[in-house]
C-alpha cells in the first residue's frame, strides 16, 4: 500500500500541465486589467450636435440632460479639446412634430468656428478611476 502512494506521488510531481502557456497569459491579462482599472482615470461622456450662431454654439437637449452640460468641464469638436460657459439656458419648450420636450443651452468658447457651421460637440465631465466607476454600477 505504501508503494502505491509513492506512485501516486512521483506520477502527481511528474504531471504536465496542458495548458500552462494559456493560464500564464490570462493571469497577466487579469494583473494588467485591475492594474489599469486602479491607475487610470476616465470621464462620462455626453454627445450632441450644435449650430454656430455669432461665435456661440446653440445646442438642443431634453431637459433632463441639461445637468451634464452645465457640469461638464470641457467638450471636443474633432479631436480638439475646448473650454466653455454657458450664456443661457432657454425655458423648456414643446415640440408637436417629434411630440418632446426641449432646451436650447448657448455656451461661449474660445474656439474659431464659421458661422452657421453644424458641429458634433462631445462633452466630458465626472473624471474618476475606473474602478470606482465600476463599484458605482454595482451599487
Amino acid at each position: 500500500m505504501n508503494t502505491d502512494i509513492l506512485n501516486n506521488k512521483y506520477a502527481l510531481l511528474n504531471l504536465k500541465l496542458k495548458y500552462s502557456g494559456l493560464i500564464i497569459i490570462s493571469l497577466i491579462l487579469f494583473l494588467l486589467l485591475i492594474f489599469s482599472s486602479i491607475y487610470y482615470k476616465t470621464y462620462d461622456s455626453f454627445k450632441v450636435s450644435g449650430i454656430i450662431h455669432n461665435t456661440k454654439i446653440v445646442i438642443t437637449v431634453f431637459p433632463n440632460d441639461i445637468n451634464d452640460i452645465v457640469k461638464s468641464d470641457f467638450f471636443k469638436v474633432n479631436k480638439e479639446k475646448y473650454k466653455f460657459s454657458v450664456e443661457s439656458i432657454s425655458e423648456v419648450e414643446y415640440d408637436v412634430n417629434s411630440n418632446s420636450f426641449y432646451q436650447k443651452v448657448t455656451l461661449s468658447t474660445s474656439g474659431n468656428f464659421l458661422d452657421n457651421e453644424i458641429v458634433d460637440l462631445t462633452f466630458y465631465k465626472n473624471k474618476q478611476r475606473i474602478i470606482n466607476k465600476v463599484i458605482n454600477l454595482l451599487k
